[in-house]
C-alpha cells in the first residue's frame, strides 16, 4: 500500500513539475513576442512623435500623420477583416511591422510624396497591427490556462496586462534614446536658462532668453503658434538640427531595432488562429497538424473532406473565393454601420471625438508649438518622458 502510494505521488509530482516547465516555456515565448512587438512599435511611435517637429516645413509631418490615420479608418472598414482570414495573425503582424519600418525610413529623406504615399502606408499598419496583439496575449493565455489552476479569463487578463504594460514602456525606452541622440549629438541646440512672461487685457507678449541673446519671435510659439512659413524658416533650428547627422543616427537606430523585433516574429512566433463566433473547427493544410492554416466558419474557404485517409484538403476555387470574400466585405460594412447606429455607441461617441482632439494635439501641438519651439526639438521627448 505505501508503495502505491510514493508512486502516486512520484507520479503526481512528475506531472506537477512537466506542467511547471510548460507554463515556464509558455511564458518564456510570450514574453519574447512581446519584447519584439515594443521593439518595433518604439521606433515607429518615437518617429510619430517627431513628425510635427522634424517634418514642420509647410506642416508636412502634421499632414502625412493626418493622411495615416484616415487610411486607417478606411483599410479598417474594406480591408482588414478580409485579410487577415486570407493571411492568418502572424503574417498580418509581419505585414503591418514591415509597412511601420518603410514609414520609419521614408523620414530619413522626407519629400511630399513620399511622406504621403507612407503615411497611407502606415494607416495600413495601423488598421493591422492591433488585432494581432489581441490574439497573442489569448492565444498564450488559454495555453498557458491549461497547465494552470488559474482560470483561462484570468490568464489571458494576466498575459493582456504584461503586453500593454511593455507596450507603455516604449514610451519611456524610446523617449529616452531620442532624447539622448538629439541632446548630445546637437550641442549647439538652444537652451531655455530664463524666462519672463507679461500679459495684459489688450495683448500678450512672451519674452525668453536663450544664454545672452534675446529671442523676440518666441511670441509665435504656444497658443501664438501660427505656422506663417517665414517665421518656421527664421527659427527652424528649433525643430530640426542644424546638421541632419542626429536624424540619420537616430532614425538609422530605429531601422537596426525594429528590423529585429520583426525577425524575432518571422522566426519565433508560432502561427495564431482566427476565433470566430460560429461553427469553429480548426483546418490543417498538408497533414500537418502543426501548421493552422485557417479555421472553418462562416467565414472561411470552403474545404473538401477526404474520408478515405481522413486528410482535409484546402479547396482552391477562386470563384468560391471571390464570392466569400466579397460576403465578408459587405458583412463587415453592414454590421459596421448597425453598430454605429446603436444607442450605446452614439453615447459614446462623444468621448472618441474627444479623445481623438487630445491625441491630435499631444502629436502636433504639444511636441511642436510648447516644446520644440520655445526649448528645441530633444526636449519633446523630454516632456513625454
Amino acid at each position: 500500500m505505501k508503495t502505491t502510494n510514493k508512486a502516486e505521488n512520484k507520479d503526481i509530482e512528475a506531472h506537477s513539475r512537466a506542467r511547471h516547465k510548460i507554463k515556464v516555456k509558455v511564458k518564456r515565448r510570450f514574453v519574447v513576442a512581446c519584447i519584439a512587438v515594443v521593439l518595433v512599435f518604439s521606433g515607429f511611435s518615437s518617429t510619430l512623435q517627431l513628425q510635427s517637429s522634424i517634418n514642420i516645413e509647410d506642416g508636412l509631418g502634421t499632414k502625412a500623420t493626418a493622411v495615416g490615420y484616415v487610411a486607417s479608418m478606411v483599410f479598417c472598414l474594406f480591408v482588414t477583416p478580409v485579410l487577415l482570414r486570407m493571411v492568418g495573425i502572424k503574417r498580418a503582424l509581419i505585414a503591418s511591422e514591415v509597412a511601420y519600418l518603410i514609414y520609419v525610413i521614408a523620414n530619413l529623406y522626407p519629400n511630399t510624396y513620399l511622406l504621403m504615399a507612407t503615411g497611407v502606408i502606415v494607416g495600413f499598419a495601423e488598421s493591422l497591427f492591433w488585432v494581432p496583439i489581441s490574439a497573442i496575449f489569448n492565444h498564450f493565455g488559454k495555453i498557458y490556462a491549461r497547465h494552470s489552476s488559474k482560470s483561462e479569463e484570468n490568464c489571458v487578463q494576466e498575459f493582456s496586462g504584461i503586453i500593454f504594460g511593455l507596450i507603455q514602456f516604449n514610451m519611456v525606452f524610446g523617449n529616452f534614446f531620442v532624447f539622448a541622440i538629439l541632446r548630445f549629438m546637437n550641442p549647439s541646440e538652444p537652451t531655455a536658462t530664463h524666462t519672463t512672461a507679461s500679459f495684459n487685457s489688450s495683448n500678450s507678449n512672451l519674452t525668453m532668453y536663450f544664454g545672452n541673446a534675446l529671442e523676440p519671435d518666441l511670441m509665435y510659439c504656444g497658443a501664438n503658434d501660427c505656422q506663417d512659413p517665414n517665421v518656421t524658416q527664421a527659427n527652424i533650428e528649433r525643430y530640426v538640427p542644424a546638421s541632419r547627422t542626429p536624424i540619420y543616427v537616430l532614425l538609422g537606430s530605429f531601422v537596426v531595432i525594429m528590423i529585429t523585433g520583426i525577425l524575432i516574429h518571422v522566426f519565433l512566433l508560432p502561427e495564431m488562429p482566427l476565433d470566430y463566433k460560429k461553427n469553429k473547427e480548426t483546418v490543417y493544410c498538408d497533414n500537418d497538424p502543426d501548421n493552422i492554416v485557417t479555421e472553418k466558419s462562416s467565414l472561411a474557404n470552403t474545404v473538401d473532406e477526404n474520408k478515405s485517409n481522413g486528410t482535409v484538403a484546402c479547396a482552391n476555387d477562386e470563384k468560391s473565393k471571390l464570392t466569400e470574400t466579397l460576403r465578408v466585405l459587405t458583412t463587415t460594412v453592414k454590421d459596421t454601420f448597425a453598430q454605429a447606429s446603436k444607442l450605446d455607441q452614439i453615447l459614446i461617441f462623444p468621448m472618441s471625438l474627444y479623445y481623438g482632439h487630445v491625441n491630435g494635439f499631444v502629436f502636433s501641438d504639444l511636441t511642436r508649438a510648447y516644446t520644440s519651439c520655445v526649448m528645441g526639438v530633444s526636449q519633446v521627448m523630454k516632456l513625454k518622458l
